[in-house]
């Protein structure tokens, strides 16, 4: 991998969403969810108008990430010992990550700039997008003056049940 710069964390792009419990392990997925974690209701919305001019584009990105991302949560949670399930339910988790991508759209690096507590949950956010890329036409005015495109996301998870798993 190429050294690159971080930049200052700019608005999230976009967010992934899954809550676990409940009936079935996965109870719901949802790329854009109506409730937004940390962020205050108001008397209108602001949007990251970036993710609308280009929606073709972040569209094929979601679309590309989501999958893989919720089936490595899905897999975890499969595999994970109780006690980790249990410790994992104390509070909802989120991910906030910096990623890289050339101006041909292929993975370069990417930077945590917000861990979930749990390292494997990190890394398979990161994963997925190593496992998806490449991101295709991707247009040359997100193109940064260095040559990179630099893409916020934040992924949450949250575990409904601290009864989920018994030791």
């Amino acid at each position: 991998m190429r050294n690159v710069s971080r930049t200052k964390p700019k608005k999230i792009i976009a967010i992934a969403k899954i809550e676990i419990g409940g009936n079935q392990p996965l109870t719901r997925i949802s790329p854009f969810p109506i409730d937004i974690p940390n962020v205050k209701k108001g008397g209108f919305t602001v949007l990251n108008t970036d993710q609308f001019t280009y929606y073709s584009f972040f569209h094929r990105i979601n679309e590309q990430i989501r999958l893989r991302w919720t089936g490595k949560i899905r897999d975890l949670s499969y595999t994970l010992p109780p006690k980790t399930i249990n410790r994992l339910a104390l509070f909802a988790r989120e991910t906030k990550v910096e990623l890289v991508l050339n101006k041909k759209g292929e993975f370069i690096s990417s930077f945590v700039d917000q861990s979930s507590g749990a390292e494997f949950l990190d890394r398979a956010t990161i994963d997925s997008f190593i496992e998806a890329s490449p991101f295709l036409n991707p247009p040359q005015d997100l193109v940064d003056e260095d040559g990179f495109i630099r893409l916020n996301y934040s992924f949450f998870i949250e575990w409904k049940s601290r009864h989920l798993a018994k030791d």
